[in-house]
């Protein structure tokens, strides 16, 4: 663990003295950010009454206190995240929680009338900011607007984000029948195409076996370990899907870092480092279709990566797509930008494998738009999964990350089906149009 904190420290310490930035105080590797509030606040708890005004009787503060000292569920990471910190090694990425350490000095006096309170900057938005000015930079943007690129747009209208259709007609009654308080509008029922009964019923009982889980989670609060596991039990559902015939699979790269520094944005010639995604969507290499086209470029080239992923498993394989996975509360901006490192790594490996030659000497043209594949991703926070999708700014050669997108999630049956629409209509894309672009770059 000490040596991942001591990698971030140095890296700000080279960043901030090269960019003559104004020096951002970090904790000492010991602590956490959780450990640094909890200690400031002790600090300014107002002593307790002396103990003989109740005597032989502790204080309401000294239980409140003791029960502290001894458990912090706050403080205390879940068994998944304590075996992922500790697997991990000391790499270009780190799997602790990078965006803690960056933490900028504390205002002198909140608008309270209190001189002891002092407001804490976000280290997240402190990271975005430094993610914004990077080489290249990576960007966020809510809507699309006049710099979007027209593929993007038209891919975006293409999506059933407004749930138009989204829920076979034949599952009304039964809807209305087991759910009667409900409210789903009747544009969300598609009457245009043929009933097909065992379908439906089985996507039927897909959406209310999701949905019980969901549900189950949040009411026991749990952590982000059974989230995951609904996550990808979703999306192998989806993926299970005759139509899209076995060429979508789900990995999980919890445990996997970029492959390389070059994939990443940098600062001063200094990759910035990066916490991970949990799940990767990937262009199956057991299907009649890619099986051969995977073995053919093996073959040619034994050490070929086609992905940003040092895992093994998942560098061999083409990956359209990703998730970050957390528990409801977890930070947005967090997840987000977890997200956005990973398709931004995403891009730049693609732009490597379009320069391939033995070497990868060329540069891109980032200006034939035509030529550039965009990635996506969600943010799944909780019950809440927000879409986005990631493309090249030809203005600067950066990546832009363009959400959240309102894609539905698992929260009610209307909201289900969106999603189900949603990552089928993507998961159609990915078959169609990124496999064959993706082919055509890795076997010119």
């Amino acid at each position: 663990m000490s040596d991942d904190w001591d990698f971030i420290d140095s890296w700000l310490d080279n960043v901030l003295s090269s960019q003559h930035l104004e020096t951002l105080p970090l904790k000492s590797a010991s602590i956490s950010s959780q450990d640094s509030i909890t200690s400031v606040a002790q600090q300014i708890v107002p002593p307790s009454p002396p103990s003989s005004i109740f005597p032989g009787r502790p204080s309401l503060k000294q239980k409140r206190r003791a029960r502290s000292d001894s458990y912090n569920c706050d403080t205390m990471p879940s068994p998944r995240k304590r075996i992922r910190a500790q697997d991990d090694q000391p790499s270009i990425t780190t799997a602790t929680s990078a965006f803690s350490d960056i933490q900028l000095a504390p205002t002198a006096h909140s608008r309270s009338s209190s001189p002891t309170k002092v407001k804490a900057t976000s280290s997240v938005r402190e990271l975005r900011d430094i993610y914004r000015f990077a080489s290249p930079p990576l960007k966020f943007a809510t809507s699309v607007d006049e710099n979007t690129p027209q593929y993007i747009i038209d891919m975006i209208h293409g999506l059933p984000l407004h749930g138009v259709g989204v829920i076979p007609s034949s599952l009304k009654e039964i809807i209305k029948a087991t759910l009667p308080f409900e409210d789903i509008p009747d544009y969300a029922f598609n009457a245009s195409t043929p009933d097909n009964h065992f379908t439906d019923q089985n996507l039927w009982r897909t959406a209310t076996s999701i949905l019980q889980r969901a549900k189950d989670c949040f009411i026991d609060n749990s952590s982000e370990g059974p989230w995951l596991v609904i996550a990808n039990k979703f999306l192998e559902d989806v993926f299970a899907q005759p139509e899209l015939e076995g060429m979508l699979c789900v990995m999980d790269i919890q445990y996997s870092d970029v492959s390389s520094a070059t994939l990443l944005p940098h600062v001063n010639g200094t990759a910035i480092p990066t916490k991970k995604v949990d799940v990767a969507l990937a262009i199956s290499p057991h299907t009649p279709v890619t099986a051969p086209v995977y073995a053919a470029l093996r073959t040619s080239d034994p050490t070929i990566q086609f992905s940003q992923m040092s895992e093994p498993s998942v560098s061999r394989l083409a990956l359209p797509g990703c998730v970050e996975v957390g528990e409801p509360g977890k930070n947005y901006l967090e997840a987000s930008l977890q997200l956005g490192v990973w398709c931004f790594a995403g891009l730049a490996k693609l732009d490597e494998l379009k320069v391939r030659s033995g070497d990868y000497a060329a540069t891109v043209d980032y200006s034939k738009v035509e030529q550039n594949l965009l990635v996506f991703g969600w943010t799944a926070i909780g019950m809440d999964w927000k879409l986005h999708i990631a493309y090249r700014d030809t203005t600067d050669n950066g990546v832009v990350i363009l959400g959240p997108l309102d894609s539905g999630g698992l929260g009610s049956v209307m909201a289900f089906f969106k999603l189900f629409k949603t990552v089928t209509a993507l998961a159609k894309w990915a078959k169609e149009k990124f496999w064959p672009e993706f082919r055509s770059i890795v076997e010119a």
